[in-house]
């Protein structure tokens, strides 16, 4: 049910407003769509609130596809969320008809100094990984033999399984699809302030009031303004530089030019010595390994919001795009 008269289907906003909900989610990406997969499975009232006019708009629609397995620091609640999730995408895709690929990770160095810190990476993430996920240590011609494209520079590699490359945008799709008829889904609709009253939490919107018992912050790159508006101090959401590449031959672009809210890359330290190097992400039927460079990769690169200087790559082209954390 879609509370946007304007989109096929929909419903006027006034015979919505004031319905209660178990549950309101605010924000229509992955992670509200996947929340309110969850909560609709467990027979909750579920109602989710998106600005924009459609699902999967924000940092959903600016993201590489991967599914990751390290995300350091290993300790951290979004470190240890990852990895629960990623072990529920082959169940998940496979029910919803999604196109999912589970490839390796290839961490490499370039320089026989670096042989011995990668020695210790091994044993840092066998310790960490627990063996849920598999962790080896091969010479430069095992890293050949998983990725023939790779710079012959490379000295040695660990291999780690378990990364997937996701149709996100099928993904999407199929989970508005699913949950037609489920959840109340309110897009074109701004939450613009909300509080307790009673035993109920009341959310003031563009399109009307609307009450719930629980409210789940979705929002994304805005999480933190939504908070805000829910009278709630967070710290706020401060984007930094990064750089993702990918083979192909494209020439060094920025696609699509980041707003205040997109950034370029994945890193928040605001570097450009540790870059992401996806090879063929789209292309679902071809063996795909991300590696994750250490070492300064791209020595010669010059990045800064609103512009890229891509000097000298060792890659046969490099692709720039926005990506959000």
């Amino acid at each position: 049910m879609v509370s946007d008269p304007t989109m096929r289907g929909g419903v006027s906003t006034a015979d919505h407003e004031g319905l209660g909900y178990d549950v309101a989610i605010i924000g229509a990406g992955i992670t509200g769509l996947m929340t309110a997969y969850t909560l609709a499975e467990e027979g909750y009232r579920v109602g989710v609130f998106e600005a924009a006019s459609g699902p999967g708009q924000g940092v959903t629609a600016n993201q590489s596809e991967v599914i990751h397995v390290v995300q350091l620091p290993f300790g951290s609640i979004k470190s240890r969320l990852a990895r629960e999730g990623n072990l529920m995408y082959d169940e998940l895709c496979a029910r919803l008809g999604v196109p999912f690929k589970r490839v390796s990770a290839l961490l490499v160095v370039r320089s026989r100094l670096m042989l011995a810190p990668l020695l210790l990476g091994y044993l840092y993430l066998r310790l960490n990984l627990r063996g849920r996920f598999g962790v080896r240590i091969t010479g430069p011609r095992g890293a050949f033999e998983l990725e023939p494209r790779l710079s012959d520079k490379v000295k040695g590699a660990i291999v780690v399984d378990g990364y997937g490359v996701v149709d996100s945008k099928r993904l999407i799709a199929k989970l508005y699809e699913h949950l037609a008829g489920k959840v109340d889904f309110h897009f074109n609709c701004e939450v613009l302030s909300g509080k307790p009253r009673g035993p109920v939490f009341q959310l003031r919107t563009t399109r009307g009031d609307f009450a719930c018992k629980c409210v789940v912050n979705a929002a994304g790159l805005y999480a933190d303004e939504v908070a805000a508006r829910l009278g709630l101090r967070v710290e706020p959401i401060k984007p930094g530089l990064g750089v993702m590449t990918e083979y192909g031959g494209a020439r060094g672009e920025l696609d699509p030019e980041p707003c205040i809210r997109v950034r370029v890359g994945l890193h928040d330290n605001g570097d450009v010595d540790a870059g992401s190097l996806v090879v063929d992400v789209g292309h679902m039927g071809t063996e795909t390994h991300h590696a994750l460079y250490l070492g300064k990769l791209f020595d010669e690169v010059s990045v800064k919001c609103g512009g890229v200087a891509p000097g000298r790559a060792n890659l046969n082209g490099v692709h720039y795009v926005s990506s959000p954390i």
